[in-house]
């Protein structure tokens, strides 16, 4: 999917990790390095499963010359011709 396609979902991952923090925050006790390093891990999660849900998708063609040689006779010639190449592919960022 297009990453613009994955944003929303993003951008509720990310208030998902905030809104927690901040519940855990107003707890009586907290403890500010366990909010923190929770905070750091929802928040790669977010961005992790964001960047992979991309979709790369290749579509490259190009023109080639080659040469092109013909035997047996005075006839014979020696020139260059045209061709068309493709390449196409799908993946996944990991």
């Amino acid at each position: 999917m297009p990453l613009s396609a994955a944003k929303p979902g993003l951008e509720s991952a990310i208030e998902a990790a905030f809104q927690l923090v901040k519940t855990s925050g107003e707890q009586d006790g907290a403890d500010p390095d366990a909010i923190i390093a929770q905070l750091a891990a929802d928040l790669t999660t977010a961005i992790h499963d964001y960047t992979t849900s991309a979709l790369v998708i290749t579509d490259s063609g190009q023109s080639v010359a080659t040469s092109v040689t013909t035997a047996g006779s005075p006839a014979a010639q020696t020139g260059t011709g045209t061709g068309a190449t493709s390449a196409t592919g799908t993946g996944s960022l990991t």
